[in-house]
């Protein structure tokens, strides 16, 4: 969480309005820590690979 903590405090000293974070959809354990900082879901990203 610290690294957390100051990603959080150098973006508000650049005036950083969005961070995101990209992980495959299938991490739960990606999606519910940033789940539980307060991230939002924004986007889902789907294909298919032959």
């Amino acid at each position: 969480m610290k690294l957390i903590g100051k990603l959080k405090e150098i973006a508000a000293q650049r005036n950083i309005k969005m961070v995101t974070a990209e992980f495959p959809s299938l991490n739960l354990l990606a999606s519910n820590f940033y789940k539980s900082i307060d991230f939002k879901e924004l986007i889902k990203i789907y294909s298919k690979i032959n």
